[in-house]
């Protein structure tokens, strides 16, 4: 079996149908969602109305000021676990900053290439973009992005030499930015640093590791890690797929192997006072056929300059909730909406407000402004059916500390 790193979210399908369709109507919001009329209550609260149509997906990204969201699909959703034809109308290029602390929105200039999904890294005063682009979408093509914020100015870089369908993915490493391949099941792939004082790639060294799956990577403060799995026949069939690690110092060009972890998941990860966090929660124990003996956890922390692993705090009483995120005294550093998010500072797990609770909503963007978390726009599916409407509502929470 697979085990997917990343957010693991699963979403119930209640029919066999494919056929989807969506609406910009949608009855005015509450203003706000939780049990409590106390304005300063552990709730959502309604931001007010922006520029930008309804969508789902797109990419939201903190400036340290601004939360820029961008992109988008206005197609017709795909419904859950679903295989769909890509749309026949290309995807969004227009975004809006919104600034909370003045509750005001503006308009920023369009992408000059348009994406239904990127990700996005803020290093000073720019924000660089990484479109993997959908090949059969009109429009839709693979870039790499750079926006200017002050400017309010678009650019686009060069790509990477490897081809851009290969599954990369983009990480911060100091004043860089690294692009890594997910995979090796299609052969191992090369791994590339790009340095914007030259707008330049070049090649990271081979890691050390055998080949693998389930890649990631993450910045220490000093070097550049890799998480993995070790890619075998049948894994975790046996044995558990536990993550791997090795450790890339950027300027000499050499890596180090860490211990093997005995946690499951290969991310996400944040950096906090010199440990990188895993906030995962289950476990895992092989199940009937091929178990393991005993329960694996799926998150975990790793000091980098030792090597030592250790257990997350003890995990909330239900942990089929999701760890959406961790809160360090440098903000938030969210991947979802629901269920838990670890404390760094305390080492202790907040509970989110329930939202979307009794609806199946997908494709909201999420992103973190300081502290709080912020959700835009998505797809909600009407109970029953695969009929869905889009949403331009955007929402805030704000964790008490």
């Amino acid at each position: 079996m697979r085990l997917q790193s990343g957010i693991l979210v699963v979403l119930a399908a209640t029919s066999a149908a494919l056929v989807a369709a969506c609406g910009a109507g949608e009855p005015a919001a509450p203003e706000k969602v939780g049990d409590s009329a106390d304005p300063g209550a552990d709730v959502w609260r309604a931001i007010p109305a922006g520029p930008l149509s309804p969508r789902e997906a797109g990419l939201g990204l903190w400036t340290g000021r601004e939360v820029l969201f961008i992109g988008g699909s206005d197609a017709r959703p795909c419904p859950p676990n679903a295989s769909c034809a890509p749309p026949d109308a290309p995807p969004l290029a227009d975004g809006a900053a919104f600034d909370p602390q003045t509750n005001t929105w503006r308009r920023i200039a369009d992408s000059p290439v348009p994406f239904e999904w990127a990700e996005g890294i803020t290093l000073g005063k720019t924000a660089y973009l990484w479109v993997p682009g959908n090949a059969g979408r009109l429009q839709s093509h693979a870039a790499f992005l750079a926006y200017h914020i002050e400017e309010n100015r678009w650019g686009e870089l060069p790509l990477t030499s490897a081809e851009p369908d290969r599954g990369y993915a983009i990480e911060l490493a100091g004043d860089r930015i690294v692009a890594f391949t997910g995979s090796d099941e299609s052969g191992e792939q090369r791994d590339f640093v790009f340095d914007p004082s030259t707008e330049a790639w070049s090649e990271l060294p081979p890691d050390p590791l055998s080949p693998s799956f389930d890649r990631s990577m993450a910045w220490s403060g000093r070097e550049l890690l890799l998480f993995e799995h070790e890619l075998v026949p049948n894994p975790g069939a046996e044995k558990p797929a536990v993550t791997r690690a090795a450790a890339l110092d950027l300027e000499t060009g050499s890596w180090r192997r860490l211990p093997d972890s005995e946690i499951l998941a290969t991310g996400p990860w944040v950096l906090d006072a010199g440990r990188l966090i895993n906030p995962m929660l289950g476990s895992a124990d092989g199940g009937e056929v091929g178990n393991w003996g005993r329960t694996y956890p799926y998150g975990g922390i790793l000091d980098p300059a030792s090597g030592e692993w250790s257990a997350l705090p003890s995990p909330p009483a239900d942990e089929a909730d999701f760890g959406s995120g961790v809160l360090t005294e440098s903000g938030g550093h969210y991947f979802g909406y629901r269920g838990w998010i670890l404390d760094a500072t305390t080492m202790t797990w907040i509970e989110i407000p329930p939202f979307d609770a009794d609806e199946l909503v997908t494709g909201r963007a999420v992103v973190a402004a300081g502290a709080d978390l912020l959700v835009f726009g998505g797809a909600r599916w009407k109970s029953g059916s695969f009929e869905a409407t889009l949403l331009d509502d955007a929402w805030i929470w704000s964790p008490e500390r």
